[in-house]
């Protein structure tokens, strides 16, 4: 049951970030400010587990078997998946439609993006054979257009600037 609330939360939440971002795209011209602080909301506000989705898909997704797919992952591991592939779809899919900025996301979320997917893909790719269907087809154009341009490219594009400890 919980699992369900969490998926329609997130569903609910992307479906108003989308809403939200097509409005401001019309009515201002593409102002990116909300839509990114609505990502950072999501991944790094109180009561997210993104860093604990994350960790998962990096380190224990792999212990189960490809062959299921996402969607028909065991129950301690589905979430996980789903939540990290929501996420990067829903960003992909705002990328891919002009709605927010290619570069800002990938100086935002680099090379996050394209090691999410690397973990992913395999069961993404199961689940499109099965289901015959593009099955988070916009997290992997992301992972693509960030591999392409990686987050490096955009921090010397953007001319940011290091300051190293100072000596003691």
């Amino acid at each position: 049951m919980t699992i369900v609330l969490n998926l329609a939360t997130i569903v609910i939440a992307s479906l108003a970030l989308l809403l939200a971002l097509r409005q401001n795209r019309l009515s201002n011209g593409g102002n990116h400010l909300p839509v990114i602080l609505e990502a950072f909301k999501l991944v790094h506000g109180p009561e997210s587990t993104y860093l604990e989705d994350e960790k998962y898909v990096l380190n224990d997704l792999a212990r189960h078997s490809v062959d299921c797919g996402v969607t028909e992952l065991p129950d301690e591991a589905r979430p996980h998946a789903l939540k990290i592939g929501m996420f990067f779809d829903d960003l992909g899919r705002l990328v891919a439609h002009g709605i927010i900025d290619q570069e800002l996301v990938v100086g935002s979320f680099g090379t996050g993006i394209v090691r999410m997917w690397d973990a992913l893909a395999p069961y993404v790719y199961q689940q499109r054979r099965v289901h015959d269907n593009h099955f988070w087809i916009y997290f992997e154009d992301l992972a693509a257009r960030t591999a392409a341009t990686p987050n490096t490219l955009v921090y010397a594009a953007l001319g940011l600037r290091s300051r190293p400890p100072r000596s003691r």
